[in-house]
């Protein structure tokens, strides 16, 4: 009492006290989970708050159980060192130009002391001499030896290959053997791949391009040389090898690479369908499949000439 009653006596000498007050809600008014009355809100306050969503204390019993706030083993994301490695490794640049250089120092040793055979590639390097750009189609499993399949002394020429870590170590290999490159890409649209080849073949470069690729199924063409042929108005030449002692590798399409002192054959041939301005869906599907036979046809051709049956 004589604390309050000596604050009341300084109360004269403060013009203007201040007043601490505090509020009791006692649980039996306002028990756990009850609507708790709101104060009321200034103005300013009143806009801050009208977007917010408002506190119920209700949902205090959901926050442990909340997937937001749990720490379980599921949740938490733990990153493993060897997958980390591995990815550092394969994305190292040093490490793929390493194995790119090897891979294309074996096929160029495995073409020289081989004996090959080059048959029907005259119309072909005709036009290409001549500066008129081809469209160069062959199935996946024999694109590793594409260079000699395609004399790069007479003109230039451009190979679609995938976006994807395989498909750029395939297109620097052939870039360090006389190819240019087009990446393929997930995110490219259509539109500005064609514009881009649309430009290169009005530049002299031919074009080369997997018609199984780039992630098959293997052995069936796609739509997509039906459709530069018709924008371009290119000829289109389908070409094969094949080697009597191969190498076939786990891949989806069984990827065959050639056996150094061995005996091969590599072979070319025209594919003559006209391909209209505006074919109609049923066309399109006629000369897919007419070009997937000449495919099958020329590869086959090409097995039988070293002595093997057809390798599917």
């Amino acid at each position: 009492m004589s604390e309050m009653r000596e604050w009341q006596g300084h109360q004269g000498s403060n013009p203007r006290p201040t007043v601490l007050e505090t509020v009791a809600l006692p649980t039996e008014l306002y028990p756990y989970g009850a609507a708790v009355p709101k104060p009321e809100l200034r103005g300013w306050q009143e806009g801050n708050q009208r977007n917010r969503p408002d506190f119920r204390p209700s949902s205090r019993d959901d926050w442990p159980h909340s997937p937001c706030f749990s720490m379980t083993e599921k949740n938490v994301q733990r990153k493993d060192p060897r997958v980390s490695l591995r990815k550092k490794i394969a994305d190292s640049p040093k490490v793929n130009r390493a194995i790119e250089a090897l891979l294309a120092g074996y096929v160029r040793f495995a073409h020289r002391t081989s004996r090959w055979e080059r048959r029907g590639f005259e119309e072909m390097d005709a036009c290409v001499a001549s500066g008129e750009p081809v469209i160069f189609v062959l199935w996946h499993q024999r694109l590793i030896m594409a260079p000699y399949l395609f004399d790069t002394s007479l003109g230039r020429i451009c190979a679609l290959t995938s976006a994807a870590r395989a498909g750029r170590l395939a297109g620097q290999i052939l870039v360090r053997l006389g190819f240019e490159t087009i990446p393929m890409s997930s995110h490219k649209r259509h539109v500005a791949l064609s514009r881009e080849v649309l430009r290169r073949t009005k530049e002299g470069c031919s074009i080369g391009i997997a018609a199984d690729g780039p992630r098959g199924p293997a052995r069936i063409s796609s739509g997509v040389p039906i459709t530069w042929a018709r924008m371009t108005g290119c000829r289109v030449f389908t070409v094969a090898f094949a080697e009597r002692k191969v190498i076939k590798l786990p891949t989806w399409d069984q990827q065959m690479l050639p056996l150094p002192f061995s005996r091969g054959v590599l072979l070319c041939q025209e594919w003559t369908d006209e391909v209209p301005k505006k074919p109609s869906d049923e066309q399109v599907e006629t000369l897919r499949l007419s070009l997937q036979a000449s495919l099958d046809k020329i590869t086959d051709t090409a097995d039988r000439a070293v002595g093997q049956p057809p390798r599917r």
